[in-house]
């Protein structure tokens, strides 16, 4: 008999779960087989709809009453499919805990985050009341959160989205559970944070014999914590293996597909870059940032002395400091930096959408005003700008149909020349093949089409006027890796046909690498850096810019590992530099 320590925790085989619907069975997952063993973590990649979430939903025991499942699985040696839901209750949160997307969803914004770990110990009887609060802060205090016990009487709000994070893992963590199932667990965070959250995840299932289940569809992520793989399609695991074999090996058709599709970052000289980050100064901070390059013609997109304010509590807020940058006709600037850096300020501010407190924002030399009611010189300025927002689901009107959408900018406007039904039907249609969307679907409504055919339409709709400007928010942080290259393809696509200037804001650098020309680095309201893709990618001066590249995950082993390696050494120098500032 097999000793229990090296049994897996979790153990699942051949299983299968279909929905019975009113159209007939709908099979999401089948005759999928894998384990995790304690202290390892398993990465279950793919797509969206690819049965990753149905899988942790049958393994919890949370699926609906209309799902069939069959197989088998098991929980160090007791079959869960076998349980009943009294046990199922015991077994959740205490032998499987669960780490969510969202840290602000997953916890209630009316309990300090300290009562919200003690709920679970006592929920559990796993200790006395008096006990759980001593344990509780223990637990904020292991997830690194900092002056725990002072923090244990916070409400959710008052808490970053890394710290709200971390409470979610101390949660997970408070009874010891045999396994963790982390669904995306560091997508709603930046990059920066991401890696601290990361870190923090590989040292928790070192230092334990908990096993985790990671649902993912980053291979940066992957690479930086993942034991083994199991790559999803279609309700088919197609390939299981060690994170190497399947990131550098991959054998499936579909697997070499799904990586094939990951946006790629230039191979940066870390030991170049860490050591001049040692020699840096404190002037280094206060680097004079390249404003951009002047071929003699007025820019499509500038802005000169921008700052920006909110009101908060009756006072004004700078979100947006003195920004100076512009930006060519027929030329993609990325836009990057944290979230509160400001990007989506900047960009809200080029639409006209919030005014400038100091200095202007132009567009072909006419400056962008935001009032309320536009004269006809304002009208026309914005006419010129087209736009393209993060969530297409929520940026198409779902009573409209895809051609309505697609032409509502042409009747606002009024275009000339498309004035007439069949005028705009035949611009709907060019633009429907432009963004490779069949003709038929002008008919069809938001909610019948796939997030990434949702955001072609976005695409179409934002250039139906011709626009020389184009402000695209976030494009594509909602899409799996394999939609996203086809609407990054699509936008290539687009900008080499129409030539239109683009402020492309995001925080995912990968993508930035790919679709921009130069690229613009935003921290605390400030641009800190501005230069060539490849020159800043690669080359990076500016504090900042080094700390979010080192953060950024690499799909690659060997490069995430250098990485790691060189963020470990980068938060070492920060050290001694405040240990230098302090005396």
């Amino acid at each position: 008999m097999s000793d229990p320590i090296d049994r897996p925790v979790l153990t699942v085989e051949h299983l299968s779960v279909e929905f019975h619907t009113d159209e007939g069975t709908y099979p999401a997952v089948n005759d999928s087989s894998f384990a995790i063993e304690p202290g390892k973590v398993l990465a279950l990649v793919g797509e969206s709809g690819s049965g990753k979430t149905v899988t942790s939903l049958a393994i919890l025991g949370l699926l609906p009453g209309t799902a069939r499942v069959a197989g088998k699985i098991s929980l160090d040696g007791e079959s869960l499919l076998d349980a009943g839901e009294q046990r199922m209750n015991e077994i959740r949160g205490q032998a499987i805990s669960m780490i969510f997307q969202e840290p602000m969803t997953a916890l209630n914004p009316t309990m300090t985050v300290g009562a919200q770990v003690e709920e679970v110990l006592t929920n559990h009887k796993v200790c006395s009341k008096a006990e759980a609060s001593r344990r509780a802060v223990d637990m904020l205090d292991r997830v690194g959160i900092p002056d725990a016990a002072r923090r244990a009487k916070t409400f959710p709000h008052e808490l970053s989205g890394g710290q709200r994070q971390r409470v979610v893992i101390a949660i997970a963590l408070a009874c010891e559970p045999k396994l963790i199932i982390a669904d995306e667990p560091t997508t709603a965070l930046d990059v920066t944070v991401q890696a601290e959250i990361l870190d923090l995840l590989r040292r928790l299932a070192r230092e334990s014999s908990t096993a985790f289940l990671l649902i993912t569809h980053n291979m940066g992520v992957v690479a930086d914590i993942a034991d083994d793989v199991a790559v999803m399609y279609n309700g088919d695991i197609v390939e299981t293996g060690t994170m190497r074999q399947v990131l550098l090996e991959p054998q499936a058709d579909y697997s070499k597909q799904l990586i094939a599709a990951i946006p790629k970052m230039p191979d940066a000289h870390w030991d170049d870059i860490v050591a001049a980050a040692a020699r840096q100064d404190a002037d280094a901070q206060e680097m004079t940032p390249e404003v951009g390059a002047d071929d003699g013609k007025p820019p499509a997109l500038a802005f000169s002395g921008t700052s920006i304010d909110y009101m908060r509590g009756g006072r004004a807020f700078r979100a947006v400091h003195d920004v100076s940058l512009t930006i060519g006709d027929d030329e993609i600037l990325g836009l990057v930096g944290e979230s509160g850096s400001g990007k989506s300020t900047l960009g809200r501010c080029a639409l006209g959408l919030i005014p400038a407190a100091e200095g202007t924002v132009s567009v072909l030399n006419h400056a962008v005003h935001a009032r309320a009611l536009l004269n006809a010189e304002d009208k026309a300025v914005r006419a010129q700008i087209g736009v393209i927002f993060q969530d297409p689901g929520s940026s198409l009107d779902p009573r409209m149909t895809i051609a309505q959408a697609i032409e509502e900018p042409l009747l606002v406007h009024g275009a000339e020349g498309m004035t007439g039904r069949r005028a705009r039907q035949a611009r709907v249609d060019e633009l429907l093949d432009a963004v490779e969307l069949p003709s038929y679907y002008a008919l069809r409504y938001p909610h019948e089409l796939s997030g990434g055919q949702r955001q072609r339409v976005g695409l179409a709709r934002a250039i139906v006027l011709n626009p020389r400007v184009l402000i695209a928010d976030e494009p594509t942080s909602a899409l799996d890796v394999s939609v996203q290259a086809h609407v990054l393809d699509a936008l290539r696509s687009l900008q080499a046909k129409y030539h239109f200037a683009c402020l492309f804001i995001s925080h995912d650098l990968a993508v930035i690498n790919e679709m921009s020309h130069r690229v613009a680095v935003m921290w605390r309201g400030r641009i800190v850096e501005v230069g060539e893709t490849s020159s800043i990618l690669v080359h990076p001066h500016h504090p900042y810019t080094i700390r979010l590249l080192a953060a950024v995950p690499s799909p690659d082993p060997r490069e995430q590992a250098r990485r790691r390696d060189a963020r470990r050494k980068l938060a070492q120098i920060a050290e001694v530099a405040e240990l230098a500032d302090g005396a």
